[in-house]
């Protein structure tokens, strides 16, 4: 009986420091992530929509400046659209506000603010607008993933 109860504190133990480990390498790993995108630089770039169904120049582009600025071309079927501002980035968040939109009369055209996930270095994906979290621009839907080129 003793035995046991020994054996049972013993993986207990064993058991506790493997979580504390995991939780303390975790917290690492979210740190390093949520650091690793702050610089505009790292950022900066084209971004082309990937899709083989639309010819690349009617894919959805968006162009992150080093200075904080933001240019993004969206498809409105019957022609390109152009969406412009500042962007700021929070971690793994883009967040573009809108100064200025050239067409209306279609989705998108009352946007204030625009949110990208980077999905990794090279990739960012579109995720919403402060018109709510399923809400499209022009073709551009929420989950697209736009490829640094």
């Amino acid at each position: 009986m003793k035995a046991l109860q020994t054996a049972l504190l013993v993986l207990l133990i064993i058991t506790v420091l493997t979580g504390c480990a995991l939780r303390s390498e975790l917290h690492v790993s979210e740190a390093a992530s949520s650091a690793a995108v702050h610089d505009y630089n790292d950022l900066a770039g084209t971004y082309l929509f990937e899709t083989r169904e639309v010819d690349e120049p009617y894919r959805p582009k968006l162009v992150l400046n080093a200075d904080g600025t933001f240019e993004f071309t969206v498809n409105l079927l019957t022609q390109m659209g152009n969406i412009d501002g500042t962007y700021s980035a929070d971690g793994s968040t883009v967040l573009l506000t809108v100064e200025t939109i050239d067409f209306d009369g279609f989705q998108g055209e009352h946007v204030k603010t625009i949110t990208f996930d980077v999905s990794s270095d090279k990739n960012l994906m579109y995720r919403s607008t402060d018109s709510g979290d399923d809400q499209p621009i022009g073709m551009t839907n929420p989950y697209d993933l736009f490829k640094k080129i």
